[in-house]
Protein backbone atom coordinates (compact mmCIF):
# COMPACT_ATOMS: atom_id res chain seq x y z
CA UNK A 1 0.00 0.00 0.00
CA UNK A 2 2.88 2.42 0.76
CA UNK A 3 4.51 1.63 -2.56
CA UNK A 4 1.26 2.13 -4.41
CA UNK A 5 0.83 5.57 -2.80
CA UNK A 6 4.38 6.52 -3.87
CA UNK A 7 4.00 5.19 -7.43
CA UNK A 8 6.48 2.33 -6.90
CA UNK A 9 5.66 -1.03 -8.50
CA UNK A 10 4.99 -3.67 -5.86
CA UNK A 11 7.57 -6.17 -7.12
CA UNK A 12 10.31 -3.66 -7.97
CA UNK A 13 13.73 -3.96 -6.36
CA UNK A 14 14.14 -0.47 -4.87
CA UNK A 15 17.47 1.04 -3.83
CA UNK A 16 17.32 4.43 -2.15
CA UNK A 17 19.37 6.96 -0.26
CA UNK A 18 18.71 10.24 1.50
CA UNK A 19 21.78 12.44 1.20
CA UNK A 20 23.22 15.60 -0.25
CA UNK A 21 24.34 14.84 -3.81
CA UNK A 22 28.07 15.52 -3.48
CA UNK A 23 31.14 13.77 -4.95
CA UNK A 24 32.03 12.12 -1.61
CA UNK A 25 28.74 10.16 -1.64
CA UNK A 26 29.81 8.32 -4.84
CA UNK A 27 26.33 7.93 -6.30
CA UNK A 28 28.10 7.59 -9.66
CA UNK A 29 29.34 4.22 -8.35
CA UNK A 30 25.77 3.29 -7.39
CA UNK A 31 24.49 4.06 -10.90
CA UNK A 32 27.31 1.99 -12.41
CA UNK A 33 26.50 -0.91 -10.05
CA UNK A 34 22.83 -0.78 -11.03
CA UNK A 35 23.91 -0.92 -14.69
CA UNK A 36 25.94 -4.05 -13.79
CA UNK A 37 22.83 -5.57 -12.18
CA UNK A 38 20.87 -4.86 -15.33
CA UNK A 39 23.41 -6.91 -17.31
CA UNK A 40 22.76 -9.69 -14.76
CA UNK A 41 19.02 -9.42 -15.56
CA UNK A 42 18.23 -7.74 -12.24
CA UNK A 43 16.13 -4.62 -12.70
CA UNK A 44 16.33 -1.99 -9.99
CA UNK A 45 14.75 1.35 -9.38
CA UNK A 46 16.93 3.91 -7.61
CA UNK A 47 15.39 6.70 -5.56
CA UNK A 48 17.72 9.52 -4.56
CA UNK A 49 16.33 12.00 -2.07
CA UNK A 50 18.40 15.13 -1.73
CA UNK A 51 19.97 17.77 -3.88
CA UNK A 52 23.44 19.08 -4.46
CA UNK A 53 26.18 19.94 -6.92
CA UNK A 54 26.39 16.44 -8.45
CA UNK A 55 22.74 16.20 -9.47
CA UNK A 56 23.14 17.24 -13.12
CA UNK A 57 26.13 14.87 -13.62
CA UNK A 58 24.26 12.00 -11.97
CA UNK A 59 21.14 12.61 -14.05
CA UNK A 60 23.26 12.49 -17.20
CA UNK A 61 25.10 9.33 -16.06
CA UNK A 62 21.77 7.62 -15.29
CA UNK A 63 20.45 8.59 -18.72
CA UNK A 64 23.59 7.39 -20.51
CA UNK A 65 23.64 4.14 -18.48
CA UNK A 66 19.92 3.54 -19.04
CA UNK A 67 19.43 3.23 -15.27
CA UNK A 68 16.06 4.04 -13.70
CA UNK A 69 16.80 6.77 -11.13
CA UNK A 70 14.17 9.01 -9.59
CA UNK A 71 15.74 12.25 -8.38
CA UNK A 72 13.25 13.59 -5.85
CA UNK A 73 15.23 16.57 -4.58
CA UNK A 74 15.23 17.60 -0.94
CA UNK A 75 12.35 16.31 1.17
CA UNK A 76 12.02 17.45 4.76
CA UNK A 77 8.65 15.97 5.76
CA UNK A 78 9.35 12.90 7.90
CA UNK A 79 6.13 11.13 6.91
CA UNK A 80 7.13 11.28 3.23
CA UNK A 81 10.82 10.51 3.87
CA UNK A 82 9.87 7.59 6.08
CA UNK A 83 7.48 6.24 3.45
CA UNK A 84 10.21 6.19 0.79
CA UNK A 85 12.72 4.55 3.14
CA UNK A 86 10.14 1.98 4.28
CA UNK A 87 9.19 1.23 0.66
CA UNK A 88 12.83 0.58 -0.28
CA UNK A 89 14.47 -2.83 -0.20
CA UNK A 90 17.86 -1.36 0.68
CA UNK A 91 19.57 1.96 1.34
CA UNK A 92 22.86 2.31 -0.54
CA UNK A 93 25.45 4.97 0.13
CA UNK A 94 28.67 3.96 -1.62
CA UNK A 95 30.88 6.86 -0.47
CA UNK A 96 30.05 6.92 3.23
CA UNK A 97 27.05 6.50 5.50
CA UNK A 98 26.16 8.50 8.57
CA UNK A 99 22.83 9.21 10.20
CA UNK A 100 21.08 7.91 7.07
CA UNK A 101 22.03 4.45 8.32
CA UNK A 102 20.10 4.96 11.55
CA UNK A 103 17.19 6.51 9.69
CA UNK A 104 17.06 3.55 7.33
CA UNK A 105 17.38 0.89 10.02
CA UNK A 106 14.65 2.57 12.06
CA UNK A 107 12.27 1.95 9.14
CA UNK A 108 13.49 -1.63 8.79
CA UNK A 109 15.56 -1.10 5.65
CA UNK A 110 19.07 -2.59 5.46
CA UNK A 111 22.11 -0.48 4.56
CA UNK A 112 24.88 -1.02 2.01
CA UNK A 113 28.10 0.99 2.18
CA UNK A 114 31.84 0.44 1.84
CA UNK A 115 34.04 -1.49 4.26
CA UNK A 116 36.90 0.97 4.84
CA UNK A 117 36.12 1.97 8.41
CA UNK A 118 38.59 4.85 8.67
CA UNK A 119 36.73 6.49 5.74
CA UNK A 120 33.29 5.98 7.30
CA UNK A 121 31.06 7.74 9.79
CA UNK A 122 30.55 6.11 13.24
CA UNK A 123 27.02 4.93 12.36
CA UNK A 124 28.51 2.22 10.13
CA UNK A 125 28.87 0.14 13.30
CA UNK A 126 25.13 -0.60 13.13
CA UNK A 127 25.61 -2.49 9.85
CA UNK A 128 25.92 -6.21 10.54
CA UNK A 129 26.62 -7.99 7.24
CA UNK A 130 23.79 -10.27 6.17
CA UNK A 131 21.49 -8.99 8.95
CA UNK A 132 21.20 -5.22 8.81
CA UNK A 133 23.11 -4.58 5.61
CA UNK A 134 26.28 -5.26 3.68
CA UNK A 135 29.77 -3.86 3.41
CA UNK A 136 31.53 -3.93 0.06
CA UNK A 137 35.14 -3.26 -0.96
CA UNK A 138 35.46 0.54 -1.26
CA UNK A 139 35.26 1.94 -4.81
CA UNK A 140 34.67 -1.55 -6.28
CA UNK A 141 31.64 -1.38 -8.54
CA UNK A 142 31.42 -5.18 -8.90
CA UNK A 143 31.50 -5.67 -5.12
CA UNK A 144 28.76 -3.05 -4.75
CA UNK A 145 26.69 -4.81 -7.42
CA UNK A 146 27.19 -8.12 -5.57
CA UNK A 147 26.02 -6.56 -2.28
CA UNK A 148 22.93 -5.12 -3.95
CA UNK A 149 22.21 -8.42 -5.69
CA UNK A 150 22.25 -10.15 -2.29
CA UNK A 151 19.48 -7.83 -1.06
CA UNK A 152 17.51 -8.23 -4.29
CA UNK A 153 17.39 -11.96 -3.55
CA UNK A 154 16.59 -11.37 0.14
CA UNK A 155 13.19 -9.85 -0.75
CA UNK A 156 11.54 -13.15 0.20
CA UNK A 157 12.71 -12.61 3.79
CA UNK A 158 11.85 -8.90 3.89
CA UNK A 159 9.84 -9.01 7.12
CA UNK A 160 12.59 -10.88 8.99
CA UNK A 161 15.11 -8.32 7.72
CA UNK A 162 12.86 -5.47 8.89
CA UNK A 163 12.78 -6.97 12.39
CA UNK A 164 16.57 -7.35 12.52
CA UNK A 165 17.12 -3.77 11.37
CA UNK A 166 14.70 -2.34 13.90
CA UNK A 167 16.08 -4.57 16.66
CA UNK A 168 19.54 -2.99 16.29
CA UNK A 169 18.04 0.45 16.83
CA UNK A 170 15.79 -0.65 19.70
CA UNK A 171 18.45 -2.57 21.59
CA UNK A 172 21.57 -0.52 20.95
CA UNK A 173 21.22 2.72 19.01
CA UNK A 174 18.57 4.75 20.81
CA UNK A 175 18.83 7.63 23.30
CA UNK A 176 18.00 5.54 26.39
CA UNK A 177 20.56 2.83 25.65
CA UNK A 178 23.21 5.36 24.61
CA UNK A 179 22.70 7.36 27.84
CA UNK A 180 23.05 4.16 29.89
CA UNK A 181 26.25 3.21 28.05
CA UNK A 182 27.72 6.69 28.60
CA UNK A 183 26.80 6.61 32.29
CA UNK A 184 28.27 3.10 32.68
CA UNK A 185 31.51 4.24 31.05
CA UNK A 186 31.73 7.31 33.30
CA UNK A 187 31.06 5.16 36.37
CA UNK A 188 33.75 2.66 35.33
CA UNK A 189 36.23 5.41 34.54
CA UNK A 190 35.67 7.22 37.83
CA UNK A 191 35.58 3.98 39.77
CA UNK A 192 32.11 4.09 41.08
Amino acid sequence: MVRQRLGIPREAFVVSCVARLTPICRFDLLIEAIAHLKRRNIEAQVILIGDGPERVKLEELARMSNVNVRFLGAIYEEDLLGAYIFASDVTASPGKIGLSAMHSLMYGTPVVSHDEMDMQMPEIEAVYPGRTGSLFRRNDVNALADALEYWSKAKANREATRLQCRDVIETRYNPVTQARLINDTIDQTLGG
